[in-house]
């Protein structure tokens, strides 16, 4: 049997996972019940995090951050006066001064040490250096905590998630954007079928540590207390995030408006575009559900 083909799921606990696909040898499982994706085996801390820092050097600050980090922060409530928020893997900080803007007390728990000093230079923001599952959080301490993209790249997402549920304040909100498995895990299977899935380029599909579905989020969300209040289509920018490729921009551009369309008459219940987010609301005085078994 593949690794960790028929365990449960851990985000649903409904599902039994099996084998999907393999590309350049690495098998990924896939749950039949809310249609996440995972390695078969994960990578180590350290991979993880050598990954990061990489990433960051090669890359540099990607044009068009700013105005998705705005429209991303615009999809929480307006703050009210003192709401802190925190941003889990800032990078560069771009959602920490757009949500500055709009009014949050702000701050970021940020791993690689060249964004918490390019933050530091440009948005005048000092990082907390670590991991989520390092760092000290006081209960209640928070009420907003954002996740952009990084939640497929951690080892223990279901328990760094009840760990951000207990940092949040009674009624807290919750903002998890990432790339979404309903598009891009069929679209792996498609690219292997063709034989292509050694050649095709990094930006289409997209599949990380774990690979997140609506659904995945809604019933990870309900296990650990909370209500979620909207999910919808991940904001995006016309202009491509890394290097001016602008035919990647206009499929982009292409693939977020047939995405639109599809909600809008779905009524939100298929979401097809590229990224999905997902707002939760911690529920006033309640435990996860989770939690409660114990």
């Amino acid at each position: 049997m593949t690794a960790g083909g028929g365990l449960t799921c851990a985000f649903c606990e409904k599902g039994r996972l099996r084998h999907a696909f393999t590309r350049n040898g690495c098998d990924y499982l896939s749950c039949p019940v809310c249609r996440c994706y995972r390695m078969a085996r994960l990578p180590s801390e350290q991979d993880l995090s050598e990954g990061g820092d990489r990433y960051y050097t090669r890359e540099g600050h990607p044009s068009g951050r700013g105005r998705l980090a705005r429209k991303v922060a615009a999809l929480l409530p307006a703050p009210r006066p003192g709401a802190r928020l925190m941003d889990v893997g800032p990078g560069y900080g771009d959602l920490l001064a757009a949500a500055r803007d709009q009014g949050w007390g702000v701050a970021g728990i940020e791993p690689v040490p060249a964004c918490a000093a390019y933050v530091r230079e440009k948005h005048g923001l000092d990082l907390i250096p670590g991991r989520i599952e390092d760092v000290p959080l006081g209960e209640g301490s928070v009420d907003a905590i954002v996740f952009q993209d990084v939640l497929p790249t951690i080892l223990d997402p279901v328990g760094v998630l009840r760990k951000a549920a207990a940092a949040l304040s009674e009624g807290g909100w919750l903002l998890i954007r990432v790339k979404n498995a309903a598009l891009h895990g069929p679209a792996m299977r498609l690219v292997l079928r063709l034989g292509l899935g050694s050649g095709v380029k990094a930006w289409l599909p997209i599949l990380y540590v774990y690979s997140f579905h609506a659904d995945t989020l809604r019933a990870v969300l309900a296990r650990l207390g909370f209500t979620v209040v909207a999910a919808g289509n991940g904001p995006m920018v016309l202009e491509d995030a890394y290097g001016g490729r602008w035919a990647v921009a206009l499929l982009k551009g292409v693939l977020f408006g047939l995405a639109e369309a599809v909600r809008v008459i779905s009524g939100g219940r298929c979401l097809l575009g590229p990224s999905i987010y997902v707002l939760g609301r911690k529920q006033a005085r309640s435990r996860p559900a989770a939690d409660q078994r114990k």
